[in-house]
């Protein structure tokens, strides 16, 4: 396209400091996990002999995970504004009012039509020929879409978070301790189901009944798979915080390839 690559380099320090806050964003992540997320505890049934695993308790998110969430979707964002900026000085700045120049993402692709025409006034017919293949509008989930929307919302208020598990239990370090066999030769990682969907961190959930008694030792070799989640309406429940990073890092690295 018309601009070059130090034209762009706004766009590509906005990136990279975006990385910065996704590095540091799995960094509070794991943090989460070993602090540990939840306890574990069991209950014994004095009549069948069969003892009740279940959530003990469960620890608060630090802030610092929505923090540096928001400030790698801002670095984000704004990484595409930037671009179009550029794009639209190239064609002359047309219009009087510098702030029209954004990546505006829309509801729809009826609505991006009607707003086409004006697009290609400011920015040219070339990169309007890129915006028709990035398509900067809601599909049925559009990654763009949703940073957009997180974006709005950091402007205002905490991006809600949630703790959640995966739909099972890591009891690897538990058999191990039970039969005293340090490489074995299965997964016991066994979920309850296969579906993907995450199931909230609760204080009191059953995660599971063995048959027979357990010690209180063997609680500490039961692991519970631990995600932050993005709880905002529109966004998938089985999105974890880096996982939508990651996509949204992706899809922003590459619109800003189709416009150069």
């Amino acid at each position: 396209m018309t601009s070059t690559n130090t034209e762009f380099s706004g766009s590509r320090m906005k990136i990279l400091r975006a990385e910065q806050h996704i590095n540091d964003l799995k960094t509070a992540v794991s943090d989460f996990r070993e602090m540990p997320a939840c306890t574990i505890a069991g209950k014994q049934d004095a009549s069948t002999g069969q003892t009740r695993i279940y959530i003990d308790s469960v620890q608060p998110i630090p802030e610092g995970v929505a923090l540096c969430l928001e400030d790698a979707i801002n670095n984000m964002r704004v990484a595409l504004d930037r671009a179009m900026f550029t794009l639209w000085k190239a064609n002359g700045c047309v219009g009087e009012n510098p702030s029209i120049p954004t990546f505006r993402i829309f509801a729809d692709a009826d609505e991006y039509a009607t707003h086409r025409d004006g697009l290609k006034r400011l920015f040219g017919e070339t990169v309007v020929k890129a915006l028709d293949a990035i398509k900067p509008y809601r599909t049925e989930y559009e990654v763009l879409w949703a940073l957009n929307k997180l974006n709005n919302i950091a402007k205002h208020r905490q991006i809600p978070t949630l703790a959640a598990r995966s739909p099972g239990l890591d009891l690897n370090d538990f058999f191990r301790a039970q039969t005293g066999i340090d490489r074995l030769p299965f997964s016991a990682t066994s979920p309850v189901d296969m579906s993907g969907t995450m199931v909230p961190l609760e204080a009191g959930e059953v995660l599971k009944v063995f048959p027979m008694p357990l010690s209180a030792k063997a609680y500490e070799h039961i692991k519970v798979i631990t995600h932050i989640l993005i709880d905002e309406a529109d966004i998938p429940a089985s999105v974890s915080v880096e996982m939508f990073c990651e996509k949204a890092i992706g899809a922003v690295k590459w619109c800003i390839r189709q416009l150069e």
